[in-house]
């Protein structure tokens, strides 16, 4: 299966996970997960339920926004130059936010936020998030204009003794990053399922 049948098949995934756990949203039961990771005399228990609650419905609606444009990438031909940049910005900022907003419901419902990130993190990171402030021992990083496409790129890295190429497989690192998500939004449902048959958290 290539890069491409991947991401569709990745992305099929993760509409029917996405819909079943919107659907935890819809009928309660994500907000009662959220309340039975609380001990019940904690202090400002109800403003704390509140605030996650809130902070759980962004990050839900970030994971289906960001869906939308990683379908939308996946069909699109752009015509020039600069749409192609709008795309690549685009897929590689969607990604991110989408792994801040699964760490984010998996807080909510009590599961370890402590995770291995796929590759596309760092690929934004140097090219789109930081180019030309990376912390530590990192050059000034871009993008190589001849090498854009939607598919790859080669991003270059400058040091006084010389540049280093990296060849970026953006198929290959999005087709990854939707197998996690699909993985993470399982994960996060079965967690909510599983909260909804104990009992409420006890000091």
């Amino acid at each position: 299966m290539n890069d491409k049948a991947r991401i569709l098949h990745w992305l099929s995934g993760c509409s029917k996970s996405l819909a079943d756990l919107r659907k935890k949203f819809e009928t309660s039961e994500f907000q009662s997960a959220i309340e039975r990771q609380l001990p019940l005399d904690e202090k400002k228990r109800d403003q704390t339920i509140s605030q996650t609650w809130h902070r759980s419905c962004a990050a839900m609606d970030v994971l289906e926004d960001g869906h939308s444009g990683i379908e939308y990438y996946s069909t699109t031909i752009p015509d020039s130059r600069g749409p192609l940049y709008v795309l690549i910005y685009g897929i590689l900022q969607i990604t991110y936010v989408q792994q801040d907003a699964l760490k984010c419901l998996r807080d909510a419902v009590g599961l370890p936020t402590h995770l291995s990130l796929p590759p596309i993190r760092e690929t934004r990171n140097d090219f789109i998030g930081h180019p030309t402030n990376r912390k530590g021992s990192r050059g000034a990083l871009f993008i190589s204009r001849p090498s854009l496409s939607k598919s790859q790129f080669q991003g270059v890295e400058l040091f006084d003794d010389g540049p280093i190429f990296h060849d970026v497989a953006l198929l290959n690192q999005l087709s990854e990053h939707l197998e996690w998500v699909c993985m993470q939004v399982s994960e996060i449902a079965e967690r909510v399922g599983q909260t909804r048959m104990s009992p409420l958290s006890q000091v």
